[in-house]
C-alpha cells in the first residue's frame, strides 16, 4: 500500500465518478477547487466518500469556496457533489464477562483488508453502498437550517460540517419540492438571496451496474439537481446515462 489510505480511497472514487459522468480530473486545486471539471454539462464536481457509520464530510468553508468559484468566469456555473458511502464497520461481540455479553464494538474493515492497492480496490468495489449527486446550492441551504451543521476537527482545527446524512438526503429526494420550500422558510429572514425555486429541481433514483478497473461494481444512485442538469446528464454523462430512467 503506497501513501495515505485516505488518498487512495479518494482517488478510487474520483476516477469512478469520472467514469460515470465524464469530464477531466483536476490536478490544479489551487486555481480550480473541485475534483472534476465537466465542460459539456457546465459543472464542476467535488467527490467525497466515507465508510460507515460516518457520512461524507462536507466542510462548509470548502463548500462556500466551491460555490464562489461558480461565479468566476470561465469556471463552470454549477457545482455538484458526488457523495459515496461504503460499508466499513461490523459489530463484534467479544465473548462474555462475569456471565454477561461484552458490548458490541465496531471494527474498521478497510484498514484490516486493504493491505495493498489491489485489495483496497477489491474492497471498495464490493462494499460501495450508495451514491448521492447533489447540487451544492442545496447543501448550502441545508447547512443554514437549525441543526444544519455539526462541528468536527479538520487538520486539528474546528470545522463546521453539513449535517446532511443519508436519511436527510433520501427524504429530500422523495419530497424535493416541499422540503426545499420548508428550507427556504428557514432562511427567509436572513439569507433570502440564497433561497432556491423548488419548481426548478427534481430527483432521479437509479441503479448503477458496471465494470470498473476490471471489477464488477453495483450501487444505487440518487441525483438531486436542477431539471436542466438532469436532462444534460441523460445525454452528456459518460456512463451514467445508460442507467437513467427513460422518459423521466
Amino acid at each position: 500500500m503506497h501513501g495515505d489510505i485516505r488518498e487512495s480511497v479518494a482517488e478510487f472514487y474520483t476516477a469512478l465518478t469520472q467514469r460515470l459522468l465524464g469530464g477531466t480530473i483536476n490536478l490544479d486545486h489551487i486555481n480550480v477547487p473541485c475534483d472534476i471539471v465537466h465542460e459539456r454539462i457546465d459543472a464542476s464536481i467535488e467527490v467525497k466518500a466515507a465508510g460507515t457509520p460516518e457520512s461524507p464530510f462536507i466542510f462548509t468553508e470548502q463548500l462556500e469556496n466551491h460555490l464562489d468559484a461558480t461565479e468566476a468566469f470561465p469556471n463552470p456555473e454549477t457545482c455538484l457533489y458526488a457523495l459515496y458511502r461504503y460499508r466499513n464497520t461490523i459489530g463484534v461481540r467479544e465473548g462474555r464477562r462475569n456471565g454477561h455479553a461484552r458490548p458490541v464494538t465496531s471494527v474498521r474493515r478497510l484498514a484490516k483488508r486493504a493491505t495493498s492497492d489491489t485489495k483496497l480496490e477489491d474492497f471498495l468495489a464490493s462494499e460501495t453502498m450508495t451514491l448521492f449527486i447533489v447540487d451544492a446550492r442545496i447543501l448550502r441551504v441545508m447547512s443554514l437550517q437549525d441543526g444544519g451543521t455539526v462541528n468536527r476537527l479538520r487538520w486539528n482545527k474546528p470545522a463546521d460540517i453539513v449535517a446532511g446524512g443519508v436519511t436527510a438526503l433520501r427524504n429530500l429526494a422523495a419530497n424535493i419540492e416541499p422540503c426545499l420550500a420548508t428550507m427556504n422558510e428557514g432562511i427567509r429572514d436572513y439569507a433570502e438571496e440564497l433561497m432556491l425555486d423548488p419548481a426548478l429541481f427534481a430527483s432521479i433514483e437509479t441503479e448503477c451496474r458496471l465494470t470498473f478497473r476490471k471489477r464488477p461494481i453495483a450501487f444505487p444512485a440518487t441525483i438531486i439537481a436542477e431539471k436542466t442538469m438532469l436532462e444534460r446528464l441523460k445525454t452528456e454523462s459518460r456512463s451514467l446515462k445508460r442507467f437513467l430512467p427513460k422518459g423521466h
